[in-house]
């Protein structure tokens, strides 16, 4: 690759960070691009969705970032178990299918459990989820996450974004596309377990190099 090619790589990570985020990228700002092959159509896409465009191909590359200087939007947890953290920053793109159109606010998560000696059931996993968030409940919307998994709690201390991530260090980093029509609960908010899931495809990332 030339050094102008990865110029550019570099103005357009910089670019649709600034776009998701609404906010101008700062120092503390990481880009990575990956590299992944498709694991499963665990249910098969309607036609022209993005998942369905995506199940095309039998491998994907592209890049995906967040910003580390920017507030907790939301956070929660159990005392002793685990803790959640949302962060309104981040971004996804992949090189062969266009992400324009999805709907949502790409939002990212860190979650960091805590093992328990004393506890004879698995812990809750540390991970890094980022994805967009939107709900429809009268037409179809699709969606994209980026799930990157430790095997276990105790790789995080604490729920501040990351400083740098390194691919052997994740149990399992998955680029999953989804479509579906959502359901409300009592309160007016979307009941994930009453969702109705028309397309799923999930590709298993086998590599990621940071560029920024």
């Amino acid at each position: 690759m030339t050094l102008e090619a990865k110029r550019l790589i570099l103005l357009l990570a910089r670019a649709a960070l600034v776009a998701v985020s609404g906010q101008a990228a700062v120092a503390e700002g990481v880009v990575y691009r990956f590299e992944a092959v498709l694991g499963a159509v665990h249910v098969e896409p309607p036609a022209g969705s993005t998942a369905a465009r995506a199940a095309s191909f039998r491998a994907l590359t592209g890049r995906f970032g967040y910003e580390r200087d920017v507030p907790q939007s939301a956070a929660a947890g159990v005392p002793g178990r685990v803790a959640f953290a949302d962060y309104d920053t981040g971004f996804i793109t992949v090189d062969q299918v266009d992400l324009g159109r999805l709907r949502g606010q790409v939002v990212t998560r860190v979650t960091d459990g805590v093992a328990e000696a004393e506890d004879p059931g698995p812990a809750i996993s540390d991970e890094i989820m980022i994805g967009y968030r939107a709900v429809s409940t009268e037409s179809a919307i699709d969606s994209v996450s980026l799930q990157l998994r430790h095997t276990d709690a105790g790789a995080f201390d604490g729920i501040a974004m990351p400083a740098a991530l390194r691919l052997q260090d994740f149990d399992s980093i998955r680029l999953t596309f989804s479509t579906r029509i959502d359901s409300l609960g009592n309160r007016g908010q979307a009941a994930s377990g009453g969702n109705q899931v028309l397309g799923l495809v999930v590709f298993d990332v086998t590599t990621i190099e940071r560029i920024e």
